[in-house]
């Protein structure tokens, strides 16, 4: 009897982590993980991390926005308990989609190493939509250390997508640097692909293409 007792707690105690974990499915790079941000409060929590939400989408569903320090990239906590789900019965109606549907949703990894003097700050541009940039229109990241990071957007499988990095206040690029106003040989992948891109990123000559 005892042991059926403690079977039957385990069980009730997994329940809501995967309940918990689908809900935070429905959020783009969405994460079920534990706490890690500013409000020392929450310290320990477990929460749905969406990796890429930008603040104003954060707060309008209740959240606590971060910008990791190391990458520069945004992540938005929620409370999984305060999410509505799409149920019947449920009286609240289900937050809508940060992104367009897409039927060939895909993904682009960029693995990229900041080697040079500064910092530099990147983003991603679609080839196929203009104006369509990763993490988004008015944001990017900032490599400030030597360490590799990993940058992976959510994109149409198919498109053509390049990566644009840049000093502040000045001439120098990589790829096809800020705002996409450049060519590049070997800064952009097909998104859906299964392979990424690998760049040491090292001061160079300003070449004005």
């Amino acid at each position: 009897m005892n042991v059926f007792v403690k079977i039957f707690g385990l069980l009730c105690m997994s329940f809501p982590f995967a309940a918990h974990a689908d809900i935070c499915s429905q959020f783009p790079n969405a994460k079920y993980e534990q706490y890690w941000g500013y409000n020392h409060s929450l310290d320990g929590q477990m929460m749905c991390a969406s990796y890429g939400m930008s603040a104003s989408n954060c707060q309008t569903r209740g959240g606590d926005f971060k910008r990791d320090s190391g990458s520069g990239s945004d992540v938005c906590f929620l409370n999984p308990t305060l999410v509505p789900d799409s149920s019947p019965d449920s009286p609240m109606e289900p937050f809508p989609e940060l992104t367009p549907l897409d039927s060939t949703k895909g993904s682009a990894t960029f693995m990229l190493t900041n080697s040079a003097k500064y910092s530099i700050n990147i983003a991603v541009y679609s080839q196929k939509r203009k104006g369509w940039v990763w993490p988004s229109a008015t944001t990017h990241w900032t490599l400030k250390d030597s360490v590799k990071h990993t940058l992976t957007v959510s994109c149409q499988a198919g498109e053509k997508v390049c990566f644009g990095g840049w000093y502040e206040d000045s001439a120098k690029y990589w790829g096809v640097g800020k705002d996409d106003k450049h060519t590049c040989r070997d800064c952009c992948l097909m998104c859906g692909d299964t392979g990424y891109l690998d760049q040491n990123l090292v001061d160079k000559k300003v070449v004005f293409r």
